[in-house]
């Protein structure tokens, strides 16, 4: 196993924040940890079978039931499918405009969830281009396979949400279907992005959908009983 790196900054691009260039965190597969600098490291597990071995064929993902999520601070909530596990990133720096990010994987399978707010005090300007100065520096269109399917407003938040489809390569051999809802929320910049192998895209981007449909910040209250927690 060999680890691909992104380095990313910790600020926002100047479209959200109307300052020097940065980067907010990306919405590719990985984890998310501060660096000393105040930058941020992504690590992107790309996987090398053995010399001779051709890489083995994507398990199965299938979304089942959903069940409800909240960040313990109540940033945000969404629907995520039981039995993945959630994974609280390591907080940023102080003074970085990162404000959570989560992990949430299925225990077998090519599949995650990655959330990712940030917030610097200032709305968006242009979602359009916050989005396109966000795939650009985070660098996900320079993983292998990357293709951009199409886009898609958020009806009823035109201007304030968009869906972005998107095939790549994770593993290696593996290729990823992607949609990713990137959403404004007052001067909060969110990043949701849902991913299974392109095998099984087709009998869950249902799910995909409603997962992301879900999603609300800050989070809606909290039930009395039952559901998952952050």
């Amino acid at each position: 196993m060999r680890a691909s790196l992104i380095v990313l900054l910790a600020a926002l691009c100047p479209i959200l924040a109307g300052c020097t260039p940065g980067a907010p965190p990306t919405i590719t597969p990985g984890s998310i940890v501060p660096k000393a600098t105040g930058g941020l490291v992504v690590d992107i597990p790309i996987g090398t079978p053995p010399a001779g071995q051709a890489a083995a064929a994507p398990q199965p993902v299938t979304i089942g039931q959903l069940l409800p999520f909240r960040d313990d601070q109540g940033l945000f909530s969404i629907a995520i499918p039981d039995g993945w596990a959630a994974t609280r990133q390591p907080p940023a720096q102080s003074g970085s405009d990162v404000r959570v990010g989560y992990l949430v994987q299925p225990l077998v399978g090519n599949a995650m969830l990655t959330v990712t707010q940030f917030d610097n005090g200032t709305p968006p300007s242009s979602l359009g281009q916050t989005i396109n100065a966000v795939l650009k520096l985070t660098g996900w269109p320079s993983q292998p396979g990357y293709r951009e399917l199409g886009r898609e407003n958020v009806i009823g938040r035109e201007g304030g949400a968009m869906r972005v489809e998107i095939e790549y390569e994770r593993d290696k051999g593996v290729l990823m279907h992607s949609l990713a809802l990137f959403q404004v929320d007052g001067t909060t910049f969110s990043m949701v992005n849902v991913a299974v192998d392109a095998s099984s895209w087709a009998q869950n981007e249902a799910k995909v959908r409603e997962m992301l449909a879900t999603y609300r910040v800050p989070a809606e209250p909290a039930a009395p009983t039952g559901g998952a927690q952050g």
